[in-house]
């Protein structure tokens, strides 16, 4: 799993495990290294470079042959674009709307795959974390929906959200996971009859 070492998701799954002792809840921790690629929306930025050299060029040196000035307006157009395949870059190029959108996308079909409609009480819960864009989603199912506020997952949200921006990832998911486990306790406490309906292993995920 891109991002975390092998000591932190067996950190996590401990987490995982320790939440769910407080609670019948099932929690489920998926991390994605990244949403999207994004790679399009480096390219309008390229071609405005290119632009801003040309009017430069015009402005500063205008006894410049026109095919010198479009050649050089190119090459900037050209090496823009590729700085702009340098990661970190090209999600700061992607709006904040879409980076957001493709983490709730690839979350909803996570949920899907993975815990809607796979307990036995509907009390199943999706911590999603996009480690790149600095974002995550909680998704749980209409038994936990039902009963427990929206707010209170996004107040979760938002504290990772924070954590993850922060750099303190593996420390902000275990605090997330932890605060999952005592907001399901009191509405799905533990039961004798528990049992482990769905892995408590972190799980590495691609986009779709």
């Amino acid at each position: 799993m891109v991002g975390l070492t092998q000591g932190d998701k067996d950190g996590l799954e401990r987490a995982v495990a320790a939440a769910e002792k407080r609670t019948s809840a099932e929690i489920v921790l998926c991390v994605t290294d990244m949403c999207d690629d994004y790679r399009l929306y480096a390219l309008p930025y390229a071609a405005l470079f290119g632009l801003l050299v040309f009017g430069v060029l015009a402005v500063f040196m205008p006894d410049l042959h026109v095919r010198t000035a479009f050649l050089a307006t190119g090459t900037a157009i050209i090496v823009a674009a590729l700085a702009l395949q340098w990661r970190p870059l090209r999600i700061l190029t992607a709006p904040r709307a879409v980076r957001e959108e493709a983490a709730e996308h690839l979350a909803r079909a996570e949920f899907a795959q993975l815990v809607a409609g796979r307990t036995s009480a509907a009390n199943g819960l999706l911590i999603f974390v996009a480690l790149a864009e600095h974002h995550a989603e909680i998704v749980p199912e209409p038994g936990l929906a039902a009963r427990i506020p929206q707010t209170a997952w996004r107040k979760i949200m938002d504290d990772l959200t924070r954590d993850l921006a922060a750099g303190r990832v593996r420390a902000g998911i275990e605090a997330a996971i932890a605060a999952c486990g005592d907001a399901a306790s009191a509405v799905f406490p533990p039961g004798a009859d528990d049992r482990d309906e769905l892995s408590n292993a972190p799980r590495s995920v691609e986009p779709h």
